[in-house]
């Protein structure tokens, strides 16, 4: 990554892709021979790596980089002769000692067994008392059921009550209902009915009308 330099006017801060080749000598060299302009190098870089900057045909810049030889690890030193001391000769076994002969030697009366002693009685230990039986622990009441409180009761009623009052208001709002319906029905036949008995008065009315007139 390269910031823009001091002395350039212009230009964004830029990038510029490196690919790792065996040697940039010879990638610069094909570059070369493929038409690409050299710019920088090859050149070496602090840890030993080179590389090589250049612009191919169509402008474009890029550059390689030629990894640094690996450090070949120091010879280490041949091991020093070890010195083997020679062994020392075995020692001479001792001559096994000639073993004695046995001396017979003469009969003796067997000893008399001795009387063995009268055993002792053993002591009784006394018996132990037998242990008392504990008593058995009363038995425990059942607990009382809980009662229920009159609070829940008091609650239980008001909401009946509640429950009756709605009841009542909506068979009162059903059958007001009803009443209008049938106030609307019979106002409806009375209005239709309106009309027929006007056109019967003016029938009627030019009937006496005519009559006057030929009298």
């Amino acid at each position: 990554m390269y910031n823009r330099p001091a002395h350039m006017s212009g230009g964004p801060p830029q990038w510029q892709l490196y690919a790792r080749v065996a040697s940039a000598a010879k990638a610069a060299d094909a570059a070369k021979a493929a038409g690409g302009r050299l710019l920088n190098g090859p050149m070496e870089v602090p840890g030993g790596s080179w590389i090589a900057q250049f612009l191919d045909p169509q402008g474009a810049a890029i550059a390689v980089n030629e990894p640094a030889p690996a450090a070949k690890p120091a010879p280490s030193p041949p091991p020093k002769p070890v010195a083997v001391k020679p062994a020392a000769p075995p020692a001479p076994k001792p001559a096994a000692a000639a073993a004695p002969k046995p001396v017979a030697a003469a009969p003796t009366a067997p000893p008399k067994p001795a009387a063995p002693p009268a055993p002792k009685p053993a002591a009784v230990a006394p018996a132990a008392p037998a242990a008392k039986a504990a008593p058995s622990a009363p038995a425990a009441k059942a607990a009382p059921a809980p009662k229920k409180a009159p609070a829940k009761k008091a609650a239980k009623k008001a909401a009946k009550k509640a429950a009756k009052k709605v009841a009542k208001k909506k068979a009162a709002k059903k059958a007001a209902k009803k009443v209008a319906r049938k106030a609307k029905k019979a106002k409806s036949k009375s209005r239709a009915k309106r009309p027929a008995a006007a056109k019967r008065a003016k029938k009627a009315g030019k009937k006496r009308g005519g009559a006057r007139r030929k009298k």
